[in-house]
């Protein structure tokens, strides 16, 4: 039976897409057994892991301050309390400041090297991996670990790009920023010159990454069951209920102000269109104030995970957005998101709000399953004419479930990775 570690940053739960997405990756691996290392406080992970090992932050500070320990153990099932919830009100606040000042002082901790020790070694040789599963990170001392866990073990290395931690096409004025990123860059190419496997997470980012490391990505994906089509609306609302369910940050909630606004000025004789939004993220006042316009778009809050296919469901458009300021364009042109493969999957026609260079528009564009809007008149004339002539949702539904069933298939997903997992 072989044995398969999995590299995390962030606790490794279900409660949210990137976790969620690493869950189905593995919980119908039959023949593998799962374990994890999480590089923040977390004991209390995915119940697919069989054995946890977790270093955090704060046992890096308190081996400086006290000569704490590093590192710890715990089994399948572990309840025990820990300090994960107020470290995560670190990484909350840090966001706030100057992160790329946070990065550096986030390396210099981890570059003390106290994290590489006894209790490390014995949960690498005890578990012994055949494999390890990293997914990039834009952070240097992910990587340091995963070529001190390589070197340790000499596994087999899968790695899964899902950002863009390489590329020169971002966007900063800061020379400490492109410090950060030559550095990171570095170790980047370190982390895919040790990996046996390629995946990177859309095709924009297979054509740059095939190009910069000259070697054969695969695209993997967050996957559904598209077995079986759903009932296509053949009854629309009125008005014509748009939902959004995600996160705003890197000013896609700007994005969203375009919709709320131009909704509301098709609505100014009649309301035709009302925009619903869920998202976990947190809400300023001067964000609200143009997301929250009475009769047009209402912000919903948070909703449990189980309650949002019901959410989509009942929607007659379901609404993706991706920032359109250069910064924030650019740090997520490669990306993909998970929510678009949930969305492909509820058979209701996607309004697209970005522009072409971004992954996640550029896939839905070429696959022609989205009402694509790159800028404020395009998406008025798009509203527009869903008004005059909703039927033309149908077609648009019934496209998005084809582009989930030919791109995003449970079954071809999971036979590719095995069969990596297992050669």
């Amino acid at each position: 039976m072989k044995k398969i570690l999995v590299i995390t940053r962030s606790p490794w739960l279900t409660d949210n897409s990137t976790g969620r997405t690493l869950y189905d990756f593995f919980c119908e691996s039959e023949g593998l057994q799962i374990f994890s290392l999480c590089l923040r406080e977390a004991p209390c992970v995915c119940q697919l892991s069989q054995k946890n090992f977790y270093i955090s932050e704060t046992q890096l500070i308190n081996a400086i301050i006290n000569k704490g320990f590093v590192g710890r153990i715990t089994e399948k099932h572990c309840n025990e309390a820990t300090n994960s919830k107020e470290e995560e009100k670190i990484y909350s606040i840090s966001k706030q400041l100057n992160f790329t000042i946070l990065n550096f002082a986030r390396e210099i901790l981890w570059s003390i090297n106290s994290w590489k020790n006894d209790r490390l070694n014995a949960f690498l040789d005890d578990v012994c991996p055949d494999v390890v599963f990293f997914p990039d990170f834009t952070c240097v001392y992910a990587h340091k670990v995963l070529d001190y866990i390589y070197k340790r073990t000499n596994a087999k290395i899968i790695i899964f790009h899902t950002d863009d931690c390489y590329t020169l096409k971002q966007f900063s004025i800061s020379p400490l920023y492109w410090v950060y990123r030559f550095w990171l860059r570095k170790w980047v190419r370190n982390s895919v010159k040790i990996s046996k496997i390629h995946y990177v997470i859309s095709d924009v980012q297979k054509k740059d990454y095939d190009k910069c490391f000259n070697v054969e990505n695969k695209i993997l994906t967050k996957f559904l069951d598209f077995d079986i089509m759903p009932v296509i609306k053949q009854k629309y609302n009125f008005p014509l209920q748009l939902v959004y369910t995600g996160n705003i940050n890197l000013n896609r909630w700007k994005s969203l102000a375009i919709i709320s606004k131009v909704i509301k000025t098709i609505n100014e004789n009649e309301i035709r269109l009302q925009l619903r939004i869920y998202t976990t993220n947190q809400i300023t006042k001067s964000i609200q104030k143009v997301l929250e316009i009475p009769n047009s778009s209402f912000l919903m809050g948070k909703k449990p995970a189980e309650e949002m296919e019901k959410i989509q469901t009942e929607a007659d458009i379901l609404v993706h957005v991706e920032p359109m300021d250069i910064k924030n364009r650019l740090r997520v042109r490669q990306s993909f998101s998970t929510k678009i493969v949930d969305y492909l999957k509820r058979g209701r026609a996607i309004l697209a709000v970005g522009t072409h260079e971004v992954a996640s528009i550029k896939h839905l564009e070429e696959n022609e399953c989205a009402i694509i809007a790159n800028n404020e008149k395009q998406l008025i004339d798009e509203l527009k004419r869903i008004i005059e002539n909703p039927i033309i949702l149908n077609n648009y539904a019934i496209k998005a479930y084809d582009c989930g069933r030919m791109h995003h298939n449970r079954k071809g997903m999971l036979s590719m990775l095995y069969q990596d997992i297992n050669s």
